[in-house]
């Protein structure tokens, strides 16, 4: 049993590790999504919708997996992700406080589209990277929570403004949408 200090003191150091470990994600996938290329031509870059990169919005009789979450993104950016692998979220002192979209320890999750971000602690963080080309790792504005119903958490993103790559003001996103969380860690 943990006296009301050391709780404090372990919740600090669980964030600090998760903080750690989401700005190293974040910095890899922004390095990753960075191109050589000298074209300022944007209608040349794809967009994902249904959770896989796509020109153009499509629609399939073909049945699929159950979504684990869905997220509608509009700006220079518009499509939507949808989450049919596992969902990872880390739970300290019983508050949710990171959710990992796939969950990266699923080798068959794709890489594509993905979301990382932070529901609580000093440092808010966010970053969705909806095709292999494209991603926005600066938060803005916007809210990302978290509540436990019936034993299940569910992650909220609620007009969710990320900046785009490298810290470029002229582009961003505005994220909506919901993940339920199928694999804890912490608690």
């Amino acid at each position: 049993m943990f006296t009301d200090g050391e709780d404090h003191g372990r919740m600090r150091r669980v964030t600090a590790i998760t903080t750690a470990l989401l700005t190293v994600t974040l910095t890899g996938t922004a390095l990753a999504g960075c191109s050589s290329s000298d074209s300022s031509d944007d209608s040349a870059k794809p967009t994902a919708s249904a959770g896989t990169p796509s020109a153009t919005p499509t629609t399939s009789a073909v049945p699929t997996k159950t979504a684990n979450g869905r997220l509608d993104y509009t700006g220079d950016t518009t499509g939507t992700a949808l989450f049919t692998s596992a969902i990872s979220c880390e739970v300290v002192a019983g508050k949710l406080v990171g959710v990992t979209a796939p969950d990266r320890t699923d080798a068959s999750a794709p890489k594509s589209p993905s979301f990382i971000a932070t529901t609580g602690g000093l440092q808010k963080l966010a970053m969705l990277q909806p095709t292999a080309t494209d991603s926005y790792s600066q938060r803005s504005s916007g809210s990302v929570t978290a509540a436990k119903s019936a034993g299940t958490w569910k992650v909220t993103a609620k007009d969710l403004v990320i900046a785009g790559n490298h810290g470029d003001d002229r582009k961003s996103i505005t994220v909506n949408g919901s993940l339920t969380c199928t694999k804890l860690t912490g608690q």
